[in-house]
């Protein structure tokens, strides 16, 4: 448990990797475009599991094509990402990441009253009451939502960043999906 603030990555007073950069990366946006190019959501990543204590990562959301002469109602049209995994067992190893929103497309003359959610998943806990550092599960990005007409209420937001209690971290701040 050294101070972030005065040993930077590398220094061997972090002790295994020496907190060396071994996480997952971000994705990078793709285009949708509903005249023929659409992408399902990722899945997230599984997390570090060398003590059979990791988490799994969440499912990306599929692809919803829905074509219709007028949608109404209460009802919801959902292609969420899942969330990542919670750490088990005593916790030291990293929890999974969150799945991507998926995609929506949504062609109707006459569209109220639905709701339509591509929300990336939240990223897994690391449960933890030692001084180990393998840091939460990241979210998962958002999707995407096209519509021909209407305003209904939708979401396509990305998923938040897991949570650690690792006595390690106390110093880094939380961070989310980008």
């Amino acid at each position: 448990n050294a101070d972030a603030n005065s040993a930077g990555p590398g220094n061997t007073a972090w002790g295994g990797d020496n907190r060396q950069e071994r996480g997952g990366l971000g994705g990078r946006p793709v285009n949708n475009d509903p005249a023929g190019t659409l992408f399902m959501g990722g899945g997230g990543g599984a997390g570090d599991a060398n003590n059979s204590a990791g988490g799994a990562g969440g499912n990306g959301g599929g692809i919803i094509w829905l074509q219709a002469g007028t949608i109404s109602g209460t009802g919801s049209i959902t292609s969420n990402g899942n969330n990542g995994s919670d750490t088990t067992g005593g916790g030291n190893d990293a929890p999974g990441g969150g799945g991507a929103g998926g995609t929506i497309v949504v062609s109707s003359f006459a569209l109220a009253g639905v709701t339509i959610t591509a929300n990336g998943g939240t990223g897994g806990d690391q449960i933890i009451s030692s001084n180990e550092a393998e840091g939460p599960g990241g979210g998962g990005g958002g999707g995407y939502i096209a519509i021909r007409t209407g305003s209904p209420f939708r979401s396509a937001n990305g998923g938040v960043g897991g949570t650690t209690n690792s006595t390690s971290l106390t110093e880094f701040p939380r961070n989310g999906s980008t």
